[in-house]
C-alpha cells in the first residue's frame, strides 16, 4: 500500500543538496491543459535518483532547488488536461519513466 501524506498531501523523497535526503508532505497538482493526473501504485528509485542524492548533481544537472526522486512509476489517471484525448480517467495501469515520485501527479502527455 501506498504511502500518503497528511490532509491528502503527497508523501514525496526530496533531495535537497548532496546527502540531504527529507521525507515531505507536497501538495495535490492540477494538470494543466496537456497533463494528466496520477494515483500512483509503485514507483522505483534508480541510479540517477541515487546520484542526486549522494553527489547533488548527474552530469551537467546540479540540484539547485528541491527535487523529488522518483521516476520509474506506475500509476492510475485520475484526471486528465482539457487538451488530452488519447488517456481517459480511471485508465489503468499507467507506466512511465521520467516522471517524478508523487503519489499522484501531474505531467504532460503528447494530446
Amino acid at each position: 500500500m501506498a504511502a500518503k501524506g497528511a490532509d491528502g498531501a503527497n508523501l514525496s523523497v526530496v533531495v535537497h543538496k548532496a546527502g540531504d535526503l527529507r521525507l515531505e508532505n507536497r501538495p495535490v497538482p492540477e494538470p494543466g491543459p496537456n497533463e494528466v493526473l496520477l494515483k500512483m501504485h509503485s514507483v522505483g528509485i534508480c541510479g540517477s535518483d541515487v546520484h542526486y542524492w549522494t553527489h547533488g548533481r548527474i552530469g551537467d544537472f546540479v540540484v539547485k532547488n528541491p527535487i523529488v526522486l522518483g521516476h520509474e512509476a506506475s500509476g492510475t489517471v485520475v484526471k486528465v488536461g482539457s487538451a488530452v484525448t488519447k488517456l481517459k480517467t480511471d485508465q489503468k495501469p499507467f507506466d512511465s519513466a521520467w516522471i517524478l515520485n508523487y503519489q499522484v501527479m501531474a505531467f504532460e502527455v503528447t494530446k
